[in-house]
Order: C-alpha cells, then structure tokens, then sequence
C-alpha cells in the first residue's frame, strides 16, 4: 500500500502532468462514494483542469500587455506549456511567473515578436514592484566627499531598472486599456529604464547609460567611487550629483554601509 507521502507526491504529479505523470508510481487512486457518477480519472481531471485554469489566470492578470499581443488561444497554449514546466512552488500566487519572459525566449511560433521577451519583463517588474514595500529616503548631508566615496548603497526593493533593444515602454503603453490603437515602430530603438512606486503610484522613468550604469553597479555592491568610475566609462558628460539627487529622492537607494575600519597592530 502506498504511503502518504507517495499518494500525495502522485497525485501532485498527475495534476501538474496529467494523465503522462512523468515518474510518478502509478495513477493515483480517489476515495470513492457509493453515489458517484464519476471514475477516478473523471473526478482527478476536474482538479487538474482547475489547476491549469487558476494558474492561467494569474498569469494573465500579471501579464495583460503579453495575453493581447498574442491574443487569448495562443495564451492558453503558452500558459498551459509554463505551467507543465515551471509549476507554483509555492502556495503564494504572487511569486508564480517568475520565468515567464525567458520562457516565451525560446517559444516556438514568437519567432516574429522578438520584443515579447522583453514586454513579460516589464510586466514581471511591474508586478513586483507593486507589491513590494517602499523604502524610505536618505539623509546624506552629514557625510562629506571622502566618506561618500567609500560607502556601499543597499538599492530598494520597490524599484527594479531594465533595458531591451525595442521600444517596450512605448509598446506597453500602447497597449493599455483606454488607449487609442496607435502602431508602435521598432526602429524606434531601445530603452533603459527604472520600474518604481510612490504610494500607489507605478511610475516609469527613463534612464541614461550613465545612471543605468550607476545604478547597476551599486546594485553589485560596489562602492560609490567605483560606480561612478563605471558610470563615467560609459558616458563621459553624465551628471553625478544630479544622479544621485535622482537616486536619493525617488528612495531608489535606501541604505548605505560604511567600510570595515581596519584594525591597527603594535
């Protein structure tokens, strides 16, 4: 007789894999009532189709943009293919979809959309974005140059900065509901850009390479000298204290940590 244990990891298999239940031990078996009208396969696929459907769902409801621009059956199909190969692993819906961009990557049939990747990121940040805690803003004025230099920022989590080669930003707005049908031109090149939010408020900022770059490389824990040296690699002219007056009042950084003070020997 089958374990606890191996009932539930079978029938976990059988919701997620259906009737091909990967290495599952066997299909698994329903307590059953003298009444029932339905076999066990019946009564299992009526989970299953509800499983499949609830997670849909979610992934329509965190990727909008991404369900129109492929349009609903096409969706279902995408949808029910993550689904089978990155299942929730976890009973908190808001962390479901994670892979979802690197996932339609290499989706066969998008091979004329190579934007879309790009979009589901977007979409990914928005959505994480709205759900994390914002931060609060930093008081620097106590420090001076040399300390600013040496000191490491903690970025917040209410903020997440991306670019992609298409115009994404222009895409997604394009296709937000109450929006007059408008075309969208790739040669309108790439964006870099920051994801964040004021109270309720998602905002979209763009970014210059310079403070893409800054941002980046203090998200690497790199010390503030260092990020500069970086962002100034990539664009000679960009404004350092207006980047990180940008930094400071949009709470995209919330921490700092000075260096370790070394120790003296006698």
């Amino acid at each position: 007789m089958n374990t606890l244990r191996e009932q539930q990891r079978s029938f976990a298999q059988f919701i997620v894999n259906g009737e091909d239940g990967g290495d599952a031990p066997e299909t698994p078996v329903l307590k059953q009532s003298p009444s029932s009208q339905f076999k066990d396969i019946q009564r299992l696929q009526i989970y299953r189709n509800n499983f499949v459907i609830s997670l849909r769902e979610a992934l329509a409801g965190v990727y909008p943009v991404i369900h129109k621009l492929v349009g609903e059956a096409f969706f279902h199909h995408v949808a029910r293919e993550y689904i089978q190969h990155h299942p929730s692993c976890t009973g908190n819906l808001h962390d479901f979809g994670d892979k979802f961009a690197d996932f339609l990557q290499a989706f066969p049939g998008l091979e004329a959309l190579p934007y879309l990747p790009d979009v589901a990121r977007l979409e990914w940040a928005y959505h994480q974005v709205f759900h994390a805690t914002e931060g609060e803003m930093l008081n620097l004025s106590a420090l001076d140059e040399k300390q600013m230099a040496s000191l490491t920022f903690e970025l917040s989590s209410h903020c997440v900065w991306l670019s992609s080669d298409y115009p994404v930003l222009r895409i997604w707005q394009a296709n937000q509901d109450g929006q007059e049908e408008t075309t969208v031109s790739l040669d309108e090149g790439g964006v870099r850009y920051v994801v964040l939010r004021h109270g309720p408020q998602i905002e979209f900022h763009l970014l210059s390479a310079g403070v893409f770059t800054l941002i980046d490389s203090l998200a690497k824990s790199n010390t503030f000298a260092q990020a500069c040296e970086d962002a100034l690699g990539v664009e000679a002219d960009c404004d350092i204290a207006v980047a990180l007056q940008f930094l400071v009042t949009q709470k995209i950084v919330n921490g700092f940590s000075h260096p370790p003070t070394a120790s003296r020997t006698t």
